[in-house]
């Protein structure tokens, strides 16, 4: 403590008094070190002659301080498998004028660190003892150290007995010991063999995904769209008896926490529920391009300007955004509380003061916990090598808990089955309330049921962003889909195919690593989430050249990057969002800006109107509605998939070259099951001539040169065969109602 002033440490002293529960932990604190200190002798990982030295220095932090920029060091490199690299031995004791980072951190950490190494260092003395034990000097021999051996060595300590001599007392000598195996998959296995799987190739994999993160946490908009999404979903999960004052506060909390002035975030912080490393959402997702165990080397070019551009004023304000939209629902889930369960509500003092304080902290920590992870190597490696992988489990424990009577606060589990259904059935109620107010908006009304659902559609284009999860999907995607269905104003077909790709979204999180899931995806010619698959180069241009390749959306970056390559236009737009997220939004978007104003073209692009320039903008796309909706399009191409699937093998059925042609009884029997699906095959040919027609034109006049046509009369032409288009489909919901109602 040598860097507090007396009053600061006084100060500290008395909080013992006015918080008593400080003893208890204190209390609780050093039998767990004792505890914790005996398991690291007894396994060989501490030199048990120190063990003494350890339980005395009760104020020692032995892991995480601050530098002169507030970010943390940690001296100890945790590494993963049995190739346990961090060694308490050789910590020193010394103080320092550094900040101590969070104390109940360096606890957790440090307690997590020992068990680890000593469950690390007791399983390599129990393989090394099994093998001598079996196979010595045929697989294993011992060694005196690495420079003696060819290669394929394991090192190991542990404490052994010796015979106390005048100059050394002590009956225990901490030894490390080096072994020599013949075959380098059994030195192998004293690694993680599913690290060894991955082998080198797995530091890109974490840096891909970190860069990935680091691109889409970073960018404000990415933190607004989460703050009606963590609200929602808070709504259930926290167990508030007044749960539709959570978005209220979450706003309010996201926008006092910007301006330092939050008196809630204030008091959690004294929690360890804000503020801090261990339980900040946009740390966990990577905000920032620290190594997350080690200090950066700044002596390198590149690891200066990291460090330069991490610390500068633009990534703070960025990095202070994304922290009050992570932090915001906790202080909401927090307040929320202690106002619903003080006695004395007269001021927030004296909410903060007889409000139920265990239950405000345990219900901010859990609403929102990363540091639930588990112990399976195959987990926590996907946690850092696919982005948000690790939230998307945490989401999914949370709802599982909640949706089955657990809650995510302990309490009788009847009272939380209850809170958890009355709240429910409220937002169905609500949800219900606003879809039937929605009813003959026109914005509404064109989009599909898969935009709907995850998106609250407001007058005027605008719309609030939903998060596809199982509380949304029971209160919302559900009940809205059959109250449609029951209106007429969608077909059976289409409400099931809703409920069921709700159902699959929910649940489902991609365990394919950043690094190489858009390569996958470019080489099979898919996008798109799990239940819904969509082609990245339409089946219309695969046979065009590369720079052909392109639609009215594509980025002129793109299409001057396939000139060059011969790659195609939309496929180069695709990785550069796979790999750079937002950034490569941004910078798209400013060099088309650059290319249209240097007169580099021979032609115009279409005009836009102001919904479509915000639609450019990365990250708007949850807050805007298209202004051509979709609802007619897809409603045409998922019956005409369905309606080609039956028609041609009932065509193939019709050729002798076919085994199916001489069986006329099956045949009969097909067309019978299917003659409605047969019968609508001349109305989807029809339909198809007529949209690739419309499609061919809108490809003509993009391709005007300027002295043929200018911006405003391309837009205008184009904007009329989107008319078109909704002209053309426009009875395609009866047809669907009539094949399969």
């Amino acid at each position: 403590m040598i860097h507090l002033t007396d009053a600061e440490i006084t100060a500290g002293i008395a909080l013992a008094d006015t918080y008593p529960e400080l003893k208890e932990i204190e209390t609780t604190w050093n039998e767990v070190r004792q505890k914790t200190i005996k398991v690291l002798v007894d396994n060989g990982v501490m030199d048990a002659n120190k063990a003494a030295e350890y339980i005395d220095s009760i104020g020692y932090v032995p892991f995480y301080r601050k530098d002169e920029n507030g970010n943390l060091i940690q001296s100890v490199d945790i590494t993963s498998g049995l190739m346990q690299a961090g060694n308490l031995n050789n910590k020193q004791f010394k103080g320092s004028e550094k900040e101590v980072a969070n104390i109940f951190e360096n606890m957790d950490r440090w307690v997590e660190h020992s068990i680890r190494a000593s469950i690390i260092n007791r399983l390599k003395i129990n393989k090394v003892d099994t093998t001598i034990q079996f196979a010595k000097d045929v697989l294993i021999k011992k060694v005196d150290s690495k420079t003696d051996a060819e290669g394929n060595v394991v090192q190991l300590t542990r404490n052994i007995d010796r015979t106390p001599t005048d100059d050394n007392p002590n009956t225990t000598e901490l030894v490390t010991e080096y072994y020599e195996f013949s075959d380098p998959i059994f030195a192998a296995a004293f690694g993680s063999t599913f690290a060894l799987t991955l082998g080198p190739i797995k530091q890109f994999f974490r840096a891909t995904a970190s860069f990935l993160r680091q691109n889409v946490v970073l960018y404000p908009l990415f933190s607004l769209s989460q703050l009606p999404q963590d609200s929602v979903s808070a709504m259930l999960s926290s167990g508030v008896k007044n749960p539709f004052m959570i978005p209220v506060r979450v706003l309010k909390e996201f926008s006092l926490t910007l301006m330092n002035m939050s008196k809630t975030r204030e008091e959690i912080t004294k929690y360890g529920v804000v503020g801090d490393r261990s339980w900040n959402q946009a740390s966990e997702r990577g905000v920032l391009s620290k190594q997350t165990y080690k200090e950066r080397d700044t002596s390198t070019l590149t690891g200066k300007l990291a460090e330069q551009f991490d610390n500068s004023p633009f990534v703070k304000v960025l990095e202070k955004i994304a922290m009050a939209s992570d932090n915001a629902v906790r202080q909401a889930v927090f307040e929320q509380t202690m106002r619903e369960t003080a006695t004395d509500k007269s001021s927030l003092e004296k909410i903060f003061e007889t409000g139920n304080i265990n239950l405000a902290v345990t219900r901010a920590f859990e609403v929102i916990n990363f540091r639930r992870k588990g112990s399976s190597e195959i987990i926590n490696t996907l946690s850092q090598t696919v982005p948000f992988f690790s939230a998307g489990l945490q989401a999914l424990s949370v709802q599982g808990r909640v949706l089955s009577g657990g809650g995510i606060a302990p309490g009788q589990r009847a009272d939380l089955a209850r809170q958890t259904i009355t709240t429910g059935v409220m937002m169905t109620g609500v949800y219900l309330a606003y879809a039937a107010a929605m009813s003959g908006d026109e914005d509404y009304e064109k989009l599909d049921p898969k935009e709907k659902d995850t998106k609250l559609i407001l007058p005027g284009g605008w719309s609030i962003p939903l998060r596809p999860d199982l509380f949304t999907y029971i209160a919302k995607v559900v009940p809205e889909n059959i109250l449609r269905d029951l209106r007429g104003d969608q077909d059976g077909e289409k409400t099931f195919q809703a409920i069921k790709r709700g159902l699959i979204n929910s649940m489902s999180i991609s365990a394919t690593p950043q690094a190489v899931r858009p390569l996958i995806d470019m080489y099979m010619n898919e996008s798109g989430a799990f239940s819904e698959r969509r082609p990245i180069v339409p089946e219309s241009l695969k046979d065009l050249k590369g720079a052909d390749q392109y639609k009215e959306n594509t980025t002129e970056f793109a299409i001057a990057t396939a000139k060059l390559t011969g790659v195609s236009a939309l496929k180069i737009d695709y990785f550069m969002r796979q790999y750079f997220g937002y950034t490569a939004g941004l910078i798209t978007m400013t060099v088309d800006e650059i290319i249209v104003q240097s007169g580099m073209l021979d032609y115009d692009r279409p005009e836009r109107s102001l919904r479509e320039i915000i639609t450019k903008i990365p990250g708007t796309t949850p807050f805007v509605v298209r202004e051509f909706g979709n609802r007619e399009v897809s409603d045409y191409y998922e019956m005409k998939e369905q309606v080609k699937t039956i028609v041609n093998t009932f065509n193939k059925m019709q050729k002798p070259d076919n085994r199916m042609f001489y069986d006329r009884k099956r045949v009969n029997e097909f067309a019978k099951e299917n003659a409605k699906m047969i019968q609508y095959g001349p109305l989807i040919r029809n339909k198809d001539r007529a949209l690739k027609k419309l499609r061919e034109y809108r490809r003509f006049v993009l391709a005007q040169p300027r002295e043929n046509m200018d911006g405003a009369t391309k837009k205008r032409l184009i904007d009329q065969t989107r008319r078109q288009e909704r002209q053309i489909l426009s009875d395609i919901i009866e047809y669907r109602k009539k094949l399969y109602d």
